[in-house]
């Protein structure tokens, strides 16, 4: 190609909820040519990974499933000399997480993206309660029965202050037993 200008596409988003301190991961580029772009980000089960992608040609692009779009604009409807540019989000999962798109026909690409690391939730309890198998009935536990609890903590970043303290209290109909 001789051409010595082309089009741009420019876009912005904000995030809420974001560590103040080190809110991106590492960044990772991805490129290619043909019709399916795609990059694969090191990730964490709660981060969110930021993905723009770039196309030469204003070819159109499409979301795989469980993205979300931010934009997706050509510069040039029907594939003419112009420049594709959209983004999109998607809740990552350890220890990786892939944002894709699948054009009709391939064309020069580029993505850069980046896991959003979350605020930090020192102090945030939570706690999710699991039967297996999935309560049918009424949950019961014969007077002197054992009762098993495993515990799952994520830790976004860092190691977990030792020792973790956890309790556990047992209730029925606010009666604490």
């Amino acid at each position: 190609n001789t051409e010595t200008a082309d089009e741009i596409v420019i876009g912005a988003a904000t995030f809420t909820g974001v560590n103040q301190t080190t809110p991106l991961g590492a960044r990772t580029t991805s490129t290619g040519s043909d019709n399916s772009p795609d990059v694969t980000v090191v990730s964490a089960a709660g981060e969110l990974v930021f993905a723009t992608l770039g196309i030469d040609d204003s070819r159109e692009a499409t979301n795989a499933d469980g993205q979300t779009a931010l934009w997706n604009l050509r510069t040039v409807a029907g594939g003419g000399d112009g420049i594709t540019g959209a983004a999109s989000t998607k809740n990552a999962t350890a220890p990786s997480t892939t944002l894709s798109w699948s054009m009709t026909t391939g064309d020069a690409w580029a993505i850069l993206a980046v896991p959003i690391n979350p605020a930090s939730t020192t102090g945030v309890t939570s706690t999710v309660f699991t039967q297996t198998p999935p309560m049918a009935s009424n949950f019961a536990m014969p007077a002197g029965g054992l009762l098993t609890v495993t515990t799952y903590i994520s830790v976004p970043s860092g190691t977990p202050a030792t020792p973790l303290d956890i309790t556990a209290t047992l209730q029925n109909n606010g009666v604490t037993f």
